[in-house]
């Protein structure tokens, strides 16, 4: 009689995994990245605490807002055009450092280094009836190289993290764009579309269509400059 436990493990032998294993010098890297923002982070919880402000320990890292002196509501797209009954919604952080995290249970910011070069990143949430959530980020890049590299990163990840589909540029756009869809159990469609230093990014319920994708990411390109 065949064991299922042994024959799975057997088919496993000899499969390559979904991205190379890193080199002893990349972990290293990856280490003294890791211990520098621990420190960070450290440090800034002991600012705050000095200065008085009470602490909540949220279930995830929040989406925090870096210096987004440049980046505008205008950059947004609003409520009449989003549609689906949305309306702006207050109180709620998408509760990553980066939308396309989201999907991903095994997101590890060192694997994607184009985020160490962020400089300024804010966001809006729109909500409807249901608990329907639409999210949209900004993030601005030391430069437009460093942006173009956060869409290179964007498509390891849609890989990695087993996108149903995925999208990537099309000449017909004439810009960078990627979009893809994600299945259970954290179903839902993200796209990001890159302009010069500036990548804005929407994450949608998995019920929008391909077409309404589209229209939102040709307004986005239009408005992030």
């Amino acid at each position: 009689m065949s064991d299922p436990l042994r024959e799975s493990i057997g088919t496993l032998r000899g499969t390559a995994p979904p991205r190379p294993f890193a080199g002893a010098a990349e972990v290293r890297r990856r280490g003294v990245r890791r211990g520098r923002r621990q420190a960070l982070t450290a440090a800034l919880v002991l600012l705050l605490a000095v200065a008085g402000v009470q602490l909540v320990r949220p279930q995830a890292p929040l989406f925090l807002v870096i210096g987004a002196q440049s980046i505008h509501g205008g950059m947004f797209l609003s409520a009449a055009e989003l549609g689906h009954g949305l309306a702006p919604a207050s109180g709620i952080s998408p509760a990553v450092t980066w939308l396309w995290a989201r999907p991903c249970r095994f997101f590890d910011p060192d694997d994607y280094p184009s985020l160490e070069a962020v400089t300024e990143r804010d966001f809006r949430v729109h909500s409807a009836d249901g608990g329907v959530l639409v999210f949209q980020a900004v993030m601005r890049f030391s430069s437009a190289d460093e942006a173009a590299r956060n869409l290179r990163d964007v498509r390891t990840l849609a890989v990695s993290c087993g996108a149903n589909s995925r999208e990537f540029s099309h000449n017909t756009t004439g810009y960078p764009y990627v979009m893809s869809r994600f299945g259970e159990p954290s179903a839902g469609v993200l796209v990001s579309v890159q302009r010069a230093d500036l990548v804005w990014t929407m994450e949608t319920p998995p019920t929008w269509t391909d077409a309404e994708l589209h229209a939102a990411r040709d307004s986005a390109h239009e408005r992030i400059r």
